[in-house]
């Protein structure tokens, strides 16, 4: 009778402290809430146990997150990554502000689960899903985790902006044409169209003749506040003509495009028109762009020498991958060519001159620098910017005196190109390429034929070359440059893009229908 007196007294004991817990959890909770901001009290799409052990739990929610934690990782070890995403999923809303967790999350779906499809648009898809969880919900519960900032930057810079994914060429083109759904040219003109644009639908309403004409958009049964819209608009250009050919329908696509850059994208006009006027101009369209907006960004929250530095460090990897490779060329057929954009130069050389100041003995930033000016000069030689290059030459020797070459520039080229020989990496075989088929047309237009078929003789002798030995496995497709032929069409309309001389354009012209 005694013990079970006792049993009897433990479960009343224990029954009144469960439910002064009960009592004081939602305290607890408020108090939690108001001392650490955006923590998740729900688990969405959970399995019952889980939501259950949760409520249980209450504070002790983080050794249900160990639990899972240790569970993805043999999933990881066991290459089971769709049941790892799932468990990832759980932890980031268990523990919100666990930054690695969310970082992690967002690598594992943009690498891992990535490579599992064959399909470029399957690829893309958990490429952006990596992204979108970062910018959307991560950096939400984590505003000011630098290191969240600069995964962000990483998958743009890294995964979509090099040529290590058999899927690149692919990731840039859909990036582009997202990016063409708000910015349509990617550049600071339109930046200001979007500054300018009325923050709201209330704003936006207030404005003169607004509020008459969206009622008859509307009720000529075009849904203008769809979010489709912008998607509709941008596929068709007789659409997007007729809205544009008003006053307020170019209102409206100004503000429709700023509301779907701050809440779709997370990115803040002004401080893309900030950062394009310090290191741009810059194609926002690309990747690069993006790189330098999310490592300035964390460049804010960086709290260490260490954040500090790789934030810088990948703005300037981003900006030299944008001098390479930064501006979006479209040909005929619509396909995007990334090329060269040599405007970046000034504040390409004032970003890396201020870090080096500041790293004076830093073994990685000096060594970035001087291949960043070997590259410059051979870039800009080859787009026939002579005074440029020259310019560089002298700057390079002087930072660095065992660069120079006792005959000067010219030899200097000459040496650099014999010393790389099958070393030519694919942006300084595209630049090659390309600007020797420039050349070849240029001379073409102006009346030189023979040095033309010798200039494009050379430009597909470097192609081969390059070409010859990428025999590995999809090596040719990763890395590889376009079929000759393409190039031809590529390079000779850019030549017509930059022309002004209307003979010369004319002569180019005929080029393209013959």
């Amino acid at each position: 009778m005694n013990k079970l007196f006792v049993s009897l007294l433990i479960v009343l004991a224990s029954v009144g402290v469960l439910a002064y817990s009960g009592r004081c959890h939602p305290s607890l909770l408020a108090q939690r809430q108001h001392l650490t901001p955006g923590t998740v009290d729900a688990l969405d799409n959970s399995p019952p146990l889980v939501a259950f052990t949760t409520v249980a739990l209450g504070g002790f929610r983080g050794l249900l997150a160990d639990v899972l934690w240790l569970r993805a990782m043999r999933m990881q070890d066991e290459g089971n990554y769709f049941e790892l995403v799932q468990l990832s999923d759980w932890i980031t809303k268990l523990e919100p502000k666990f930054a690695a967790v969310w970082a992690y999350h967002a690598w594992n779906m943009a690498y891992n689960v990535s490579v599992l499809f064959t399909e470029p648009e399957d690829k893309w898809r958990w490429v952006m899903h990596g992204i979108d969880l970062l910018r959307s919900d991560g950096l939400r519960f984590n505003p000011g985790e630098a290191a969240l900032y600069w995964e962000l930057g990483w998958l743009y810079q890294h995964k979509i902006g090099q040529d290590l994914d058999q899927a690149h060429a692919y990731y840039k083109q859909q990036l582009a044409h997202s990016m063409s759904l708000y910015l349509p040219n990617g550049n600071a003109d339109d930046l200001q169209h979007l500054i300018s644009a009325a923050a709201n639908r209330e704003d936006l309403e207030a404005l003169p003749g607004m509020a008459p004409w969206l009622q008859t958009q509307q009720e000529a049964g075009s849904d203008v506040w769809s979010p489709a819209f912008l998607e509709e608009v941008s596929r068709s250009p007789q659409r997007r003509e007729h809205l544009v050919a008003s006053p307020q329908g170019t209102r409206l696509l100004h503000h429709l495009r700023r509301v779907g850059m701050l809440t779709t994208l997370k990115m803040d006009p002004d401080v893309m028109l900030r950062l394009d006027t310090d290191f741009g101009p810059l194609d926002w369209r690309l990747p690069q762009a993006h790189g330098v907006y999310w490592s300035q960004q964390g460049l804010r929250h960086a709290e260490n020498a260490f954040d500090r530095l790789r934030m810088e460090r990948m703005t300037f990897q981003s900006m030299v991958d944008a001098f390479l490779r930064g501006r979006a060329f479209y040909d005929l057929q619509g396909n995007l060519t990334p090329v060269p954009n040599l405007d970046l130069l000034p504040n390409l050389l004032r970003t890396f001159d201020r870090v080096a100041e500041a790293q004076p003995d830093n073994i990685t930033v000096q060594t970035a620098r001087r291949t960043f000016l070997r590259k410059a000069v051979l870039t800009l030689h080859s787009y026939n910017h002579i005074a440029q290059a020259g310019e560089i030459y002298d700057r390079m020797v002087a930072l660095y005196p065992d660069e120079a070459h006792p005959a000067g520039l010219n030899t200097y080229l000459v040496t650099v190109w014999l010393a790389q020989g099958d070393r030519l990496d694919p942006d300084q075989a595209m630049v090659l390429v390309e600007s020797t088929l420039m050349e070849a047309y240029w001379s073409y237009a102006l009346g030189d034929e023979e040095r033309s078929k010798g200039l494009t003789l050379q430009a597909e002798l470097v192609w081969q070359h390059f070409m010859k030995d990428l025999t590995g496995e999809g090596h040719a497709e990763r890395v590889g440059l376009p079929p000759f032929p393409q190039l031809k069409q590529q390079a000779l309309q850019r030549l017509i893009s930059l022309q002004t001389d209307e003979m010369i354009r004319n002569r180019l012209q005929a080029m393209t229908e013959s």
